[in-house]
């Protein structure tokens, strides 16, 4: 449909995961997950030291704080190489999309019940903006974007080129842990001919390390001699856009962490991603997973003999190597097989043409969500979602971010002035309205809005 777009979607070049983050808006049906085939073995040791990237290389700490001081993420520099828990490392892009965030001071975020209309204290704007006889924004003008992004991005139609550097030796471990994923998850590993974003195995070092989801180009899982099957495993749950279990915002709820106990060099390991104010470049589902193949173990990274992490009463738990948790299952489909549609709804819509000087449009608009892309059973969504009111007025923005709860399957916006476009008594223009932006995300697909007949 061609009318004025009403909505947005973020940016997908940025997504997250994290443990991910963003989205296909593709209505086709999707494949049937099959039932995990191995049981992991919760006492196992996964070997997690063995899952550091450039280790010879001596890295600057880098720590990311908002404006109140406060540490938001943890990383480290390795040359031009930066580095997020330990093995996994983020484009120069990526880096630059989470310092954004941080330094600029996050709108509010309201809940449902608060007003949706333009917050009071906000005056119209008496800047003029020019003759022009048409309005100076658009609901699907870009300028006008919330920068609502992942710091990842999900391979497209579930697939992963790859291809093997021949200097990797045991290349069954690769192939072996490529299977895994396979018959648990409906991830498909195809061998690149000529296709422009690919993964590449390869063995620079003795460790295990991956770039984070599908970061566009060439991009590497390094092998080393010390990694095993299940490192591998969990490096290409890294190369999907999982992060560490341990690092989640809410894992104080679940662990307890003792930075006195852990190697200096390896905090960053253990730093928590915290979802800044809706910003959603990580996210987190459920329970903690102490069985998940992303998750390390009460003695990893340790300095002395004392554990880097316990339960909350105390009790140790041990990370694993041996396959995919049901937990991690359940992840991957949140990502990559969402269960809900969603879309914004127009209702009463009216388009009110007077002339070329005059012209507004109003509507009932509505958020909701659905378990069919035909959008006839209405769903909660699975995972809290977000969505921004931008109030335009002669070309400045107000933008208001407000939670989507999974307790509600429709928000009601109210009736909106979408576009109004007047001229003054000196032929001026003047254009104000409101723009709705629901992103993409984690949990659901996103279809294009809907105006009701």
């Amino acid at each position: 449909m061609k009318i004025r777009q009403m909505s947005f979607k973020a940016n997908s070049t940025n997504w997250l995961l994290l443990l991910i983050i963003v989205i296909t808006t593709s209505c086709q049906k999707k494949e049937t997950t099959p039932e995990p085939t191995t049981k992991p073995a919760p006492a196992s040791h996964c070997n997690c030291e063995n899952e550091v990237a450039f280790p010879d290389i001596k890295g600057e700490v880098i720590s990311l704080k908002d404006r109140n001081n406060k540490e938001m993420v943890s990383l480290v520099r390795k040359g031009d190489k930066y580095i997020l828990g330990g093995d996994i490392i983020l484009t120069e892009e990526q880096v630059n999309t989470i310092k954004k965030k941080i330094a600029n001071p996050p709108i509010p975020i309201y809940k449902p019940t608060d007003s949706i209309h333009t917050p009071s204290g906000i005056q119209p704007n008496t800047r003029k903006s020019n003759t022009r006889k048409l309005p100076d924004w658009k609901p699907d003008n870009e300028l006008y974007r919330t920068a609502i992004t992942n710091a990842t991005n999900y391979w497209r139609n579930r697939t992963v080129y790859y291809t093997i550097n021949s200097a990797v030796p045991n290349q069954s471990r690769i192939t072996n842990a490529i299977a895994h994923w396979e018959s648990n998850t409906n991830i498909h590993f195809v061998l690149r001919t000529t296709q422009a974003h690919y993964v590449e195995f390869v063995n620079t070092d003795a460790e295990c390390y991956s770039d984070l989801g599908m970061i566009g180009g060439r991009q590497i899982l390094n092998v080393g001699d010390g990694c095993s099957t299940g490192n591998v495993m969990h490096e290409i749950g890294h190369t999907l856009g999982f992060l560490h279990e341990q690092i989640r915002s809410d894992r104080d709820n679940f662990i307890i962490v003792y930075p006195n106990n852990i190697k200096p060099n390896f905090l960053s390991q253990f730093t928590k991603y915290n979802d800044y104010h809706g910003t959603n470049w990580g996210f987190e589902t459920d329970t903690y997973d102490f069985g998940s193949i992303m998750n390390y173990g009460s003695f990893d990274f340790r300095s002395g003999t004392q554990a880097t992490m316990t339960r909350l009463d105390g009790t140790f738990f041990f990370g694993q190597r041996d396959g995919l948790s049901a937990g991690d299952i359940a992840t991957y489909n949140l990502m990559y097989n969402p269960t809900r549609f969603a879309r914004i709804e127009y209702e009463n819509y009216s388009y009110n043409w007077y002339s070329n000087s005059r012209f507004f449009t109003d509507s009932d608009a509505y958020i909701r969500f659905y378990s069919d892309a035909n959008c006839t059973v209405p769903a909660n969504p699975v995972v809290k979602a977000i969505y921004t009111m931008s109030y335009l007025n002669d070309g400045v923005s107000y933008s208001f971010l407000y939670e989507i709860p999974t307790t509600t399957n429709s928000i009601a916006l109210g009736n909106l002035r979408l576009e109004d476009y007047y001229e003054d008594s000196s032929g001026e223009g003047h254009s104000s309205g409101v723009a709705i932006q629901l992103p993409e995300y984690v949990g659901y697909t996103l279809l294009p809005y809907y105006i009701h007949p």
